[in-house]
């Protein structure tokens, strides 16, 4: 999955309370953990453009973060404008916000953070932000918002992975935002992509506002495909055509061996053939029903059958989008955050591409990165305020623009802010909003995905069918299920 990573946060989903067992070394393990990038970080961002005035940022925190994750979906762009947040109410002296992210330069997101903020402040004279910063992989920003709260000290705001809020939401430990619709006159919860509300709505409590938005498509070398003498995915391929167009850009053989495709995730198979993950409650695991088994081993044939998709051992500590780089993978399934990394990284002509379909349709991922304000932060009256402007207001419009983020809000979907984007990859993007979901982020989706990652990786290997993997997660996963998150 997206989010597999090897480090097991079991002890996260067993309470938040355990977490007071971690001491002021937990703290230092967090802030110097060796930044490992999840399966589809960006590398090699965009450099750094200078930090603007008063960003207050703790020394030698330029370490590459993690790539973005997480957002949601939706449709036509919609017409009211976005009105930028004013300055935080009830403030009348200096205010200072704290906020934790892993947005950091030299990434091309950290960079526009750093942008955001110092225009914010330029703005509100009386508010300073303090970035406290989390480089490295989830594990450790996770470990970071734990430690910070067990010891009486949140930060006031957060950047959240998608898969980390609702178990921080089912803990009480994050601020309820819906009133904020009310009191700011520049947020139209409409203009949100209704998939954003929908994930970060628990027991009916909105948990915080999206930071991105990004969907799933397909991105493909010319140059390779017009070596092989096949014209670009047409906008209602299936899965079909991809396997045939994948399987004749596979060319040689070994280390040099040219792979057709990445492997897809998984999901999007399962989702487009009719399949579901969960139940429509997201109480029991229903994928030992049809057509989930048959959808998964589809993708593992990928790799063991076709072996148009580089598997484990072909990748060897490689990244499919370092071999998609560097001219060895055809067709890649990837995400808008990285048009961006790739106008600096891939040097050779490419273009961008729908998902295929399957019996029901196309069904991309959507996901995104999250605000979250601390329930029992200092100032968490002006960090809402910091987050409506991060979110809907300028500083999206400042986060959008010349990187590869989606915005947030319909509204924004205009070629004006997005300069990295042709007008024709807009429209993409919207025509896969339309149908995109995303994925079952209960409570408990770590220890849940950490399940699915350890037995589909061993199908991935051919050592083990996909009905074998699945006749073992789904009692698995539903006791996880029926634990308290």
């Amino acid at each position: 999955m997206f989010d597999s990573i090897a480090t097991s946060r079991r002890s996260f989903l067993r309470g938040l309370a355990s977490s007071l067992l971690m001491g002021a070394s937990a703290a230092v393990v967090a802030c110097s953990a060796s930044p490992a990038a999840p399966p589809t970080a960006a590398s090699a961002p965009t450099a750094p453009a200078s930090a603007p005035t008063k960003v207050t940022t703790p020394a030698s925190t330029t370490a590459p973060a993690a790539a973005p994750t997480s957002a949601p979906t939706a449709a036509s762009a919609a017409t009211q404008p976005t009105i930028a947040a004013t300055a935080p109410a009830k403030t009348t002296g200096p205010v200072e916000i704290s906020y934790v992210t892993w947005w950091l330069p030299p990434l091309n997101y950290g960079t526009g953070t750093n942008q955001a903020i110092g225009n914010y402040q330029k703005a509100n004279p009386n508010v300073t932000v303090k970035i406290i910063p989390v480089p490295g992989p989830p594990a450790a920003q996770l470990q970071k918002l734990q430690t910070l709260l067990a010891a009486g000290t949140p930060p006031d705001i957060a950047l959240m992975r998608p898969f980390h809020q609702n178990a921080f939401a089912a803990k009480n430990v994050l601020r309820p935002v819906d009133d904020l619709f009310k009191t700011d006159q520049g947020l139209n919860r409409d203009d949100f992509w209704p998939q954003t509300m929908s994930r970060l709505t628990y027991k009916g409590k909105l948990s915080g506002l999206p930071a991105e938005m990004w969907v799933s498509f397909i991105m493909y070398n010319l140059d390779l495909l017009n070596k092989a003498g096949v014209k670009p995915p047409p906008s209602d391929w299936t899965w079909d055509q991809f396997l045939d167009l994948a399987t004749k850009l596979t060319q040689a053989s070994g280390a040099n061996k040219q792979y057709g495709c990445n492997q897809p995730d998984w999901e999007m198979v399962v989702w487009s053939q009719g399949g579901n993950i969960l139940n429509g409650d997201e109480t029991k695991c229903i994928l030992d029903q049809p057509p989930a088994p048959e959808a998964i081993q589809w993708d593992a044939d990928l790799i063991l059958k076709s072996k148009a998709a580089p598997g484990p051992d072909a990748l060897q500590g490689q990244s499919p989008q370092s071999m998609f780089e560097t001219g060895r993978v055809g067709l890649y399934t990837i995400a808008n955050w990285y048009i961006g990394d790739a106008k600096t990284n891939a040097k050779f002509p490419w273009d961008i591409a729908l998902m295929p379909s399957g019996k029901i349709g196309r069904v991309p991922v959507v996901q995104g990165a999250n605000y979250a304000v601390m329930k029992d932060a200092k100032n968490s009256d002006a960090a809402l305020a910091f987050m409506s402007y991060m979110s809907a207001g300028d500083g999206q419009k400042t986060m959008i623009t010349g990187t590869g983020l989606f915005p947030t809000v319909k509204s924004l979907a205009k070629p004006e802010f997005l300069t990295n984007y042709k007008p024709e990859w807009i429209t993409l993007t919207l025509d896969s909003l339309k149908t995109a979901r995303a994925r079952n982020f209960v409570p408990q989706y770590d220890e849940m995905s950490n399940e699915f990652d350890k037995e589909l990786s061993i199908v991935w290997t051919g050592k083990q069918t996909a009905a074998e993997a699945i006749k073992k997660i789904v009692p698995v996963v539903n006791q996880i299920l029926a634990s308290s998150p």
